[in-house]
């Protein structure tokens, strides 16, 4: 029961973030600054994405004895996600306190849907 319901919450905020970056674009990232149109288009392509994502995770909580599989599957793409961010403070350096934040949050979350979902087996 906490495995489907942290998993709908997790869908609903990755829908919710995904929303907000399609809507606002560039202006919506923290420390972001001025970007033309071709780097605005960027981040509103992978909004959908993300909203996708979220969809997703929500769509998997329904029936987790079928799609657990899914979980799997999404929470890896999400740790390659905080991965590729750590690529990007090597190469670049470290961006807002915040970005460092989510890091862990990218590691943490795909541990914590590992964990709900050997104790729901």
């Amino acid at each position: 029961m906490v495995t489907k319901w942290w998993l709908r919450v997790f869908g609903a905020a990755c829908i919710a973030i995904g929303i907000v970056h399609l809507v606002f674009g560039p202006p919506s990232i923290i420390a972001g600054g001025l970007v033309n149109a071709t780097i605005d288009s960027e981040p509103r392509f992978y909004a959908t994405l993300f909203i996708g994502f979220g969809g997703g995770f929500i769509w998997a909580a329904a029936d987790l004895a079928r799609r657990s599989a899914l979980v799997h599957v999404l929470s890896g793409l999400f740790l390659a996600g905080g991965l590729a961010r750590l690529l990007a403070f090597w190469q670049t350096g470290v961006p807002h306190a915040f970005y460092v934040l989510l890091i862990v949050v990218e590691i943490a979350v795909p541990v914590l849907n590992w964990v709900l979902l050997e104790r729901t087996r």
